[in-house]
């Protein structure tokens, strides 16, 4: 599911003396509002990305943690394989 923000939804328009403001609700909106997520079910997205930059949405990659040289891995510290078991949470040599 991608995250909702204000400043890629087709209602949020610039607005010279307030700042921001969606036309869906009729309500003014902040530059700080408009850049954290938000649940709003009338949310559109645009086609002509952050109404702040222009820039088109592009989600957040998860990034996986790597192993740091010289990093002790769970499997070195015990010396052997093992299995954890994650209905009980025990670890099986």
């Amino acid at each position: 599911m991608r995250r909702k923000y204000c400043r890629y939804c087709s209602y949020c328009q610039i607005i010279e003396l307030c700042g921001y403001c969606c036309t869906a609700k009729g309500k003014a909106l902040s530059e700080d509002y408009i850049k954290h997520t938000n649940t709003c079910k009338q949310y559109v997205e645009t086609d002509m990305g952050d109404i702040i930059t222009g820039r088109k949405y592009k989600p957040h990659t998860v990034s996986h943690s790597k192993k740091i040289d010289g990093q002790m891995d769970f499997t070195d510290y015990l010396g052997m394989p093992y299995t954890f078991d994650n209905m009980t949470g025990s670890i099986n040599l």
